[in-house]
């Protein structure tokens, strides 16, 4: 896949290899965020449970 504008203009080559570098720590970042949600639903679902039922319900969470 030899694309004659690529070799013409390295430029344009640095600029993809930017915007794949830049998807790849966006992908990171968005997986941090969602386990970070996650954990942070779980406790919520968690102390609502707790509330209740009136006493801890560690089991139903996993946790």
């Amino acid at each position: 896949c030899c694309n004659s504008q690529a070799k013409l203009n390295p430029r344009s080559t640095r600029n993809k290899e930017l915007r794949i570098e830049f998807k790849e720590e966006l992908k990171l970042e968005l997986w941090d965020l969602k386990d970070r949600l996650r954990g942070e639903i779980k406790s919520e679902m968690q102390s609502l449970l707790e509330l209740y039922l009136g006493r801890p319900f560690a089991s139903v969470v996993g946790g």
